[in-house]
Order: structure tokens, then sequence, then C-alpha cells
């Protein structure tokens, strides 16, 4: 299983009373696919926040930060449910960078025998 980062841009619409299960749904195509969601953020920063530029007529969008593991296979699969949800304005699936750390060798240095 890999680790991955999915940013959703939801329409601004949605009333606050429904947002929680527009945002269950999204979280369906992850479990539904055997993945497990580690935790999405909803609030601070995110949320309900301007766009930088239009989409589809709409100047604000509700934003969400889920993070989860699945398989490789997957997130194709709800790449393609999300096209088709129309409460999703846009979205965008990445896998996060792990930082790497080189182990370096101690040197070995010379020492030079004084007679």
């Amino acid at each position: 299983m890999r680790d991955y980062e999915l940013m959703v841009v939801m329409h601004p619409t949605i009333s606050d009373e429904e947002m929680p299960s527009a945002l269950d749904e999204v979280a369906g195509y992850i479990m539904s696919r055997g993945g497990t969601i580690q935790e999405y953020q909803l609030e601070v920063p995110w949320g309900r926040r301007r766009l930088a530029y239009p989409i589809n007529d709409q100047t604000e969008g509700f934003y969400t930060l889920f993070r989860y593991q699945a398989d490789p296979g997957v997130a194709a699969e709800i790449d393609r449910e999300l096209k088709l949800n129309e409460n999703v304005l846009r979205f965008l699936v990445t896998r996060p960078q792990v930082e790497k750390v080189d182990v370096a060798e101690p040197e070995v240095t010379e020492v030079e025998a004084s007679v």
C-alpha cells in the first residue's frame, strides 16, 4: 500500500449541513476500493475559500485534504469517480514526498606516525 494525498474542491452551493455527507461520499470512493483514510482536514487552513480564478462560473469552493493509503491502481479508479461527481469542482491526487536521509559512511583518515 502507498500513501496518497487527495485535495478536493467541492461546489460552494453545498450547504454546511450537506457537506459531511458529500465528503463521506468521497471517502467512500477510497474505502470501497480497499483504501484506508488516515485523516482528512475540513477546517484550518482549508474550508470555504475564494478561488484564484473562476471554475464553472464559481468563485468560491470548499477545500478538503484527504490523506489515505491504497494500492497503486486505486488512484485511477478514484480519479474516474471524482470526475463523475457533480459536487466536485477540482481535485488532485498526489504522492507525498518522503525525505530520504543519506547515511554517510564515517570518513577514515590516515594518521601519520611521527618518529
